[in-house]
């Protein structure tokens, strides 16, 4: 997927609850920061699931601007 994203581009995917799956959280963004210059984890309430939120890596090539509220997409600390 880092070879197919376009400049600016961001890969997106799902990676478990803190409520959950803390270890499965660490190890996916671990990985994710291995492999990409920025990542960070992400999470969206979903009242269907069993904790109530569902959880997300976000990583690109370079910091990218997202959403309306303007927030920079920037590399989160390593998580070791």
């Amino acid at each position: 997927m880092r070879n197919a994203l376009k400049p600016g581009g961001i890969v997106c995917s799902q990676a478990g609850t803190a409520w959950a799956n803390l270890d499965i959280v660490k190890n996916t963004l671990k990985i994710a920061h291995h492999l990409y210059p920025v990542a960070e984890y992400a999470v969206c309430n979903v009242p269907t699931y069993p904790t109530g939120q569902i959880g997300f890596v976000i990583a690109g090539l370079s910091q990218v601007r997202c959403g309306s509220v303007g927030k920079d997409f920037v590399m989160s600390s390593n998580p070791d």
